[in-house]
């Protein structure tokens, strides 16, 4: 792992179905009065990833809480062909309970959502988003083909019409990770 600032929190996100999440909290290295931020992954990105840049926003005084989704890096409870997850869940129970999870670690009211890609669309599915005072949508599109990079829009095509299908069939999970679409996905977040 890469040097940060201070070494995060590993904490736990309960979610309202029973569902565990692992998460990171990052506390500021100095006190301020700044909302916190809650970094909300994109599809199949690994909580890992955003590392780094929690630990560049505790320097300028954020408390920051990253996490992966069920079915994802160490939120994925035995097998991944087994997991259930849908994007629904993701942003109706997962992104929910991460909220609030931090609201309470930091008594706020409100937070700043810093969503990757599904990350900041699945905003849209949250019950509670009015406690999201400010949103940064980091390659936030509308998922839509025909506004991609036209090399980007074939491989999409190719691994969501065809190679991810016939991997569920296969292995009963979305093999995204060879085609270089993040890491394997529960089959109904494939889908």
């Amino acid at each position: 792992m890469t040097h940060l600032a201070q070494e995060p929190e590993r904490v736990t996100i309960h979610c309202s179905d029973g569902v565990h999440l692992a998460g990171h909290f990052f506390q500021a290295s100095m006190p301020r009065q700044a909302l916190p931020v809650l970094i909300c992954p994109a599809t199949g990105v690994k909580q890992h990833f955003y590392f780094r840049f929690a630990s560049w926003l505790t320097e300028r005084g954020f408390d920051v809480l990253v996490f992966d989704y069920r079915g994802i890096g160490l939120s994925l409870a035995g097998k991944l062909k087994d997991c259930r997850a849908s994007l629904a869940d993701w942003g109706q129970l997962d992104q929910v309970a991460a909220l609030e999870h931090l609201l309470h670690r930091t008594a706020r009211e409100k937070v700043i959502l810093v969503g990757h890609s599904a990350g900041g669309q699945m905003m849209g599915l949250m019950p509670n988003h009015a406690k999201i005072a400010r949103v940064v949508g980091v390659s936030t599109s509308t998922g839509w083909f025909s506004r991609m990079r036209p090399a980007f829009a074939l491989k999409a095509r190719f691994g969501l019409h065809l190679f991810v299908p016939i991997g569920i069939k296969l292995f009963g999970y979305g093999p995204t990770a060879p085609i270089g679409l993040g890491e394997n996905l529960p089959s109904a977040v494939a889908q």
